[in-house]
């Protein structure tokens, strides 16, 4: 596998072809997963090859964004099918990747262990303190693409994601559980004013 040109190729594309509408899903975000992701893998005690698959998912999880805002992981995982090969990926490395990304759709149940953990770094951050920035670009993204929306909406929409929400990995239940939950207290105390 070569992962780091990989790495080089992707960020490039994505800095070419998404959306300068797209405040929340950018390099940024892209990045951002990527960093947790790796901090889960470290705390998780991940192998060498299933660290460079939940890497290489966080890298290649919304590069669907390219294409089409809407149900993206679908076409982020053909892109990537298409694209992995030249970059020295089995078959069934490439697989386990594709599995992975189709997995960060909202309405899917992540089974497998590697599963979870890239679901875990996509949304980290509804644990972190920069919450309340990442999910106000989120809005402001969401406002722009879905034809608009009210920050009552948004609110209401949040609480009801964060409480269906639950953080699979020991790193992520020990270091943002609490705080997603302090969140979610503080959103509904908004709404009730």
């Amino acid at each position: 596998m070569n992962y780091q040109k990989l790495e080089k190729n992707v960020i490039d594309l994505l800095f070419k072809e998404l959306d300068p509408r797209y405040v929340y899903h950018n390099v940024n975000h892209t990045l951002d997963v990527l960093e947790s992701a790796n901090r889960i893998a470290e705390y998780e005690q991940l192998n060498a090859n299933d660290f460079v698959l939940l890497k290489t998912a966080a890298l290649l999880h919304d590069v669907g964004f390219i294409k089409q805002y809407d149900d993206n992981e679908e076409i982020s995982a053909e892109i990537t099918g298409n694209l992995l090969p030249d970059y020295d990926y089995t078959e069934d490395q490439i697989q386990v990747v594709c599995r992975m990304i189709r997995m960060t759709a909202s309405r899917m149940k992540p089974e497998c262990y590697l599963d979870r953990l890239l679901c875990d770094a996509d949304l980290d951050y509804l644990g972190r303190n920069d919450y309340l920035n990442k999910s106000m670009l989120l809005f402001r993204e969401w406002r722009e693409m879905k034809n608009g929306m009210t920050l009552r909406e948004w609110y209401e929409i949040q609480v009801s994601f964060l409480e269906n929400h639950s953080y699979f990995s020991t790193y992520s239940k020990i270091y943002r559980e609490n705080k997603k939950n302090q969140f979610l207290s503080e959103i509904k105390e908004l709404l009730n004013r």
